[in-house]
């Protein structure tokens, strides 16, 4: 299998558990873990909060909005390139447009 193949693939499965994690109108924590030098990229975690428990799907959200997964200092992150505005929010309105077709289908905050 190609790497185009593959990376189609894993992109198609990452979408598919993360509709299970985040059904419409779930909430998208997100904790930036790291600012760069320049200030222009972030590493921001991606975290699901529910009765007591978490789930830190990153991974899978770096492979359905096709960003640079990055493990730094023991934590997992999205890298999300650029400045000027929310970048949180623009990591989660990207998740929201790939799930559910609607940028706003998904709720932020920050944690």
């Amino acid at each position: 299998m190609s790497k185009k193949a593959l990376a189609i693939r894993e992109k198609a499965e990452s979408i598919e558990q993360l509709r299970e994690i985040f059904p419409k109108g779930s909430r998208v924590h997100t904790i930036c873990r790291h600012v760069s030098q320049s200030g222009m990229s972030r590493d921001i975690s991606i975290i699901k909060c529910w009765e007591g428990t978490s789930l830190a799907p990153s991974y899978l959200v770096s492979k359905a909005v096709e960003m640079h997964f990055k493990v730094s200092n023991g934590h997992a992150a999205v890298r999300v390139r650029g400045a000027g505005m929310d970048m949180g929010f623009h990591l989660v309105y990207n998740l929201s447009q790939v799930l559910h077709g609607d940028g706003y289908a998904l709720k932020h905050s920050w944690l």
